[in-house]
């Protein structure tokens, strides 16, 4: 799940997809990449009902901000592999797109001292 913030800078509206590339390492030298979807239904009307939430497919007037919550279902193929960075991608309908790189940190080694 990530708060995102979108500035259509055009001076046309326009219709934005939100997708998550997901990098990570089949082993030790190899890395390789899969991309999933922005689905909303995956919101929890329990513990996210008070998020504002963009819906599959996002739509922006000409230079408009707007601010929301996107999710992702994290592909049950990764669990136990090393991710080496999320990028959000945020792409038009002609293809243009945005993006920023997330790397999350597991575990940090200091040593004999795991925290």
């Amino acid at each position: 799940m990530f708060d995102v913030r979108i500035n259509n800078h055009s001076t046309i509206k326009s219709s934005l997809l939100p997708k998550l590339k997901i990098v990570y390492f089949l082993n030790e030298i190899q890395k390789t990449e899969i991309y999933t979807e922005h689905d909303p239904e995956l919101f929890h009307s329990n513990f996210h009902h008070a998020l504002s939430k963009f819906p599959k497919q996002i739509r922006i007037e000409d230079r408009e901000i707007k601010s929301g919550w996107i999710i992702f279902k994290f592909p049950k193929n990764l669990i136990g592999k090393r991710v080496d960075y999320y990028e959000i991608i945020i792409e038009d309908t002609l293809g243009n797109n945005s993006s920023v790189i997330c790397n999350l940190i597991k575990e940090i080694d200091y040593g004999n001292n795991k925290k």
